[in-house]
Parts: structure tokens; sequence; C-alpha cells
């Protein structure tokens, strides 16, 4: 068996749902206060002390209450010792979920952090060659000035359906071509992948349904078959 050259982090990354009636998550959100909604059609809302951000309207019942969590609020709710099964089960228990948004990461750095395998300009050109598995068309690239590809996106952008990998790195303002991040957002299959998380499924395999790169040895060792 092969020695393994990757630290991977597996992790829900961004979650939205829609519910009839919202069921708090006792204290791992913190206290709340008002707060402006990030929704037109909403006319109340509050942030809770971890971020987590809740809003409905008070005198439309046919507007079901909408609920945000975002990756630092995920972060902060599994340091109080919940996993992304626990999250996600306990929305799902709430009445008529409708989950609208589950964002899946994978970040991988090198054991001798030295270059990455998988850099997003060789996903970006694997898939212009045709070397990529999906049926998600393959959408314009973020560069830099220099024109190096920062970011690749396997999907549609503007739709919110697609594959990103990008240079988590930059963004955190370390070395570039270390820290890479995968992430998967499907607004359509939202509630398909809802099921994926909370049957404990490998977040890796669930990617490789919608998007595969099975030629990479990289992707292969990061992402799986």
């Amino acid at each position: 068996m092969n020695k393994k050259s990757y630290i991977v982090k597996q992790h829900l990354d961004y979650l939205t749902a829609s519910v009839s009636k919202f069921t708090p998550f006792d204290d791992y959100l913190g206290d709340s206060e008002p707060c402006k909604p990030l929704i037109g059609n909403y006319n109340t809302a509050v942030r809770y002390e971890f971020g987590a951000i809740v809003q409905w309207h008070t005198h439309n019942p046919k507007l079901k209450t909408h609920i945000t969590l975002t990756g630092e609020t995920l972060d902060t709710m599994r340091t109080y010792g919940l996993s992304d099964a626990d999250i996600v089960s306990h929305i799902k228990s709430m009445k008529k979920t409708n989950f609208k948004r589950i964002d899946l990461a994978i970040t991988s750095i090198r054991m001798d952090k030295s270059i990455h395998g998988f850099l997003p300009h060789f996903a970006h050109y694997l898939a212009l060659s045709g070397w990529c598995d999906t049926r998600l068309a393959l959408d314009k690239p973020v560069t830099d000035v220099n024109l190096n590809i920062e970011t690749a996106y396997i999907g549609q952008r503007k739709k919110r359906e697609e594959l990103r990998v990008y240079d988590k790195g930059i963004e955190l303002g370390k070395e570039a071509n270390r820290l890479i991040r995968i992430e998967l957002e499907r607004h359509s299959v939202a509630n398909s992948i809802a099921k994926d998380v909370i049957a404990g499924n490998d977040y890796g395999a669930v990617i490789n349904r919608y998007v595969s790169f099975p030629q990479s040895s990289d992707w292969l060792e990061i992402v799986g078959s």
C-alpha cells in the first residue's frame, strides 16, 4: 500500500434551509440579537452569538423560517462536540425542512508542505482537455493579475451549481500552492446531500458522484475514486 502524502480534512462548509418551525440548538448557538434580514422577503431576523442567522416574516405565514449556518458557525458548533451529522439531523427534525444549500469541503496539504499536486490550474486544464467525469460544464476561472488561475470552476457559477478548486493558503495570507480547498455547492440536490451527511457517507464519494478526475493520482488520494 502506498504511503499517504497528503493531510486531508473533510467538513460541511455552509448550510441554508427553510423550516416551518425553528427549534434552537440548545446552548450551541449562544445568545441572539436582532439583525437585518439577509433576504428581502423577510422582515425579521436574529443573529446568534456563534454566527447563525434565522429570519422569518411576522405577517406572512406562507414564508417559511430561513436558517443560515456559515463555515465559521459550523466550525464553532463542531468545537462544542456536534458532528456535521448532528447538525444536519437536528435541522432535518424540524417541521417541513427543505435544505436549500449544503457545501461540502475537502482541504488538503502535502505531508512535507511542498507544492500541491492538484492545483486550481491543473483542475481547469484537465477539465478543458476532457479528463473530468461530470455533467457540469467548465466555467471561466478566476485569475490573478498575472493570469495565474486562483480558482477553477466546474459548473455554473451564476446558478451556484459547481465544484470549486482554489488556493485556501492565499485566502489565509499563507504561502501559495500548498493548501488547496475543493468545494461542492449544488443547490438542486441539497436535500440528497443532506441525507448523505446524516448517513455519515464519505464526502469524497459524494463529490465524485457529481465531479471526478479519475486520471489524477492526487485527486484519487485526496478525494477518492
